[in-house]
């Protein structure tokens, strides 16, 4: 089944939807980037929401860092010392886990590089 989402142009998308889904992969990313925009703005003064561009360009863990960071300002401006307490947890434990998942994960330079090293030791096996 092709994805259900009508281009800018006008046309339909090309691309197949996702298994369980009447959309393509990224049709449903830009869907979700844009239900986890309209939480934030909810929650937000049109000030704060000024500041969010920056985080709209990120994604994961990345827009919860810069989302989370815009309603520290918002805090300490407003003097609640408590509720700015609360977000740096969450930012730290954020960092945390975005360190984590990157540890675990290989770099894509990396794991290029063993594939070319593995290449050229099949090619011309050291002695």
């Amino acid at each position: 089944m092709r994805c259900t989402v009508v281009t800018k142009k006008g046309a339909q998308c090309k691309r197949q939807a996702a298994g369980g889904s009447q959309t393509c992969g990224k049709h449903d990313a830009m869907a979700r980037r844009e239900e986890e925009r309209a939480f934030y703005l909810a929650r937000m003064s049109m000030e704060d929401q000024a500041a969010l561009p920056m985080a709209d360009r990120m994604e994961g863990v990345d827009a919860e860092t810069a989302a989370l960071r815009v309603l520290m300002r918002r805090a300490v401006g407003e003097g609640q010392l408590n509720a700015f307490r609360l977000a740096l947890l969450a930012l730290v434990r954020t960092l945390r886990t975005k360190r984590e998942l990157e540890r675990q994960a290989p770099s894509t330079f990396s794991t290029a590089l063993d594939r070319v090293l593995d290449e050229l030791d099949r090619v011309d096996p050291l002695p």
